[in-house]
């Protein structure tokens, strides 16, 4: 099987523009009995991305709001972090290797 490499294929469209095209094709196909089942499950599809459009929303919100908060507290965490990274590192130095014949 060769890797999908091409993103021509990929659409361009933004989230709002993608959920407007769904709900759009959904009120075409819910008219259609035929189209029912489909029309149903392109309304979940629509109402789902509407619901992860939101909780992208919110998080991006809280993020914004954490960042105005001020650099004191991202300063620590930020040190915290390079220090728990420098002290697995440390600890991966001095780990003892195992002997051959155990692998």
């Amino acid at each position: 099987m060769k890797p999908f490499d091409d993103l021509s294929g990929y659409s361009k469209k933004t989230v709002p523009e993608m959920i407007q095209l769904l709900w759009a094709l959904y009120a075409d196909m819910v008219t259609d009995p035929a189209l029912a089942d489909s029309a149903r499950q392109i309304r979940s599809v629509a109402e789902e991305l509407e619901r992860l459009r939101e909780m992208a929303r919110q998080v991006s919100l809280e993020d914004r709001y954490r960042g105005s908060r001020g650099k004191k507290r991202s300063t620590r965490r930020v040190k915290r972090q390079t220090q728990a990274r420098e002290e697995a590192t440390e600890w991966l130095r001095t780990v003892r290797t195992a002997t051959p014949s155990k692998h």
